[in-house]
């Protein structure tokens, strides 16, 4: 909390005001007490320095100090300058499982006596941040970054002479400064200074770069991100502010080392997505191979357009941008009911039907084919059927032929009651009369039936005519 702050608090807590001095010198005597004093931890640094080597061997802290004897004889205790720390599982690990990157910059402390933090920050194998070394300077010039840097050449391996890295720093300043010895040569020198920039600048330094390391990182967000990590700490004095760090670096690769064992295989997630990727962009190319690690790519055209989502369709607007409001079509109504059902063509099957039909549909009404008469829209046709006249004929003779036969059976029933001189009494005696004759009455009753359906038909007939 800031002595502003804390004058404030007790101004509406207590209705007290202190002088801003007061209060400053006595967060000062709160923080030595919490936290530890800031100019006596300097001198347990020799201690923890040989605590650290003795738990974790193969560590490197190394004290670089200011010596203030201005004689042989004179016997004054050193002054701290430098400290260069290295962890040796931050350095096996690197070597082992992280991207052959290392990312540098530096961050200013807040505490007492100031000073800066220079770090070396890598990425690991799922993509996240694993810090190398940090040393902490006095402020970051020449010399403190050549102690940084030489001490971080002797930790990773330089006896591997295969091994190649990629370093990225912010040169903001150093460029500065090249800007600012070109304008002085200019003034000095137009010759050497047109001489000097006829090649583009970035490729003054070519020669010095070697084409093997590759990277696919291009800015230096990971050392930032590191300054951003460990902000809570930089106001801590130089003893809690080392332990502290290596407190979040130990709690930071046990965290990781319990989240790697759930990874399966030897692929992390972050690089499994990004394969999986890669597949899915690899099936609009063809390839076509050419020696045991050349192969020529071909890429296609395809599969590049997609459909874009829409936004509501109830916030379009009516009115539109050129003729205004748009109206509907006109109305087309055809006579009869609508249609509901497409028209099928002849040779196709009407619903419930089979698709093979004996005869085509035709119309009644119309003669047209492929509808009926309850569907028909066109004006009837002029009927070809056979005149009234003929009609009547084929009436008339059918009745001759039926009267002929019937006719005949009475003629044949008459000769029969002739023949036994009982014609008159059938047609004019009852059924008991008929017995008393001798004759079979349902026999006469079928001659008495007949008879009388010719004379009905005759009578029928002769109306026709």
């Amino acid at each position: 909390m800031k002595p502003t702050a804390i004058n404030e608090f007790l101004l509406q807590k207590y209705h007290i005001q202190l002088p801003y001095q007061r209060i400053y010198r006595a967060r000062r005597i709160i923080q030595e007490i919490n936290e530890g004093s800031y100019s006596k931890f300097y001198a347990r640094l020799p201690a923890y320095d040989g605590l650290v080597l003795e738990k974790n061997l193969g560590s490197k802290f190394i004290i670089e100090y200011e010596s203030r004897q201005e004689h042989e004889l004179d016997t004054v205790d050193p002054v701290f300058l430098r400290v260069f720390i290295c962890f040796c599982a931050c350095a096996r690990d690197f070597l082992k499982g992280c991207t052959p990157f290392l990312g540098i910059d530096g961050c200013h402390l807040k505490g007492r006596y100031d000073g800066v933090l220079l770090s070396a920050i890598s990425v690991d194998g799922n993509k996240g941040l694993f810090p190398v070394a940090y040393t902490v300077v006095e402020v970051e010039c020449k010399e403190s970054w050549l102690f940084f840097l030489n001490h971080l050449h002797d930790v990773i391996d330089p006896e591997d002479t295969k091994r190649l890295l990629n370093f990225m720093s912010d040169k903001q300043k150093g460029l500065a400064d090249v800007e600012f010895e070109i304008n002085a040569i200019k003034s000095m020198d137009t010759t050497i200074y047109e001489w000097l920039i006829k090649d583009p600048k970035k490729l003054w330094a070519r020669h010095a770069f070697d084409v093997g390391p590759k990277s696919e990182y291009i800015t230096n967000n990971m050392t930032y991100s590191f300054n951003q990590w460990i902000s809570a700490i930089r106001t801590k004095p130089i003893l809690t502010l080392i332990d502290a760090l290596r407190l979040k670096l130990m709690d930071r690769m046990y965290h990781k080392f319990h989240k790697g064992q759930s990874f399966y295989g030897t692929i992390t997630p972050m690089v499994r997505k990004k394969l999986i990727k890669i597949q899915e962009t690899s099936r609009d190319c063809i390839s076509h191979g050419g020696a045991d690690d050349e192969f020529e790519v071909i890429e296609l055209g395809g599969r590049r357009e997609m459909f874009h989502p829409l936004d509501d369709l109830a916030d379009l607007r009516e009115d539109g941008p050129i003729y205004g409001v748009v109206q509907s079509p006109r109305l087309r109504r055809i006579q009869g009911r609508p249609q509901k059902s497409r028209r099928k063509d002849p040779d196709e099957a009407l619903n419930g039907e089979s698709s093979q039909r004996s005869t085509s549909l035709r119309c009644s009404k119309c003669n047209m084919v492929s509808h009926n008469k309850r569907k028909c829209k066109r004006p009837p046709m002029k009927d070809k059927r056979a005149s009234s006249s003929q009609t009547v004929g084929v009436k008339v003779a059918l009745n001759s032929i039926y009267s002929s036969l019937v006719f005949s059976c009475l003629l044949a029933a008459a000769i029969v009651g002739i023949a036994l001189n009982r014609t008159v009494l059938i047609l004019n005696s009852d059924v008991k009369d008929l017995e008393l004759l001798g004759l079979n009455p349902d026999f006469t009753l079928l001659i008495m039936l007949l008879f009388a359906l010719h004379l009905e038909t005759g009578t029928l007939g002769c109306q026709n005519v």
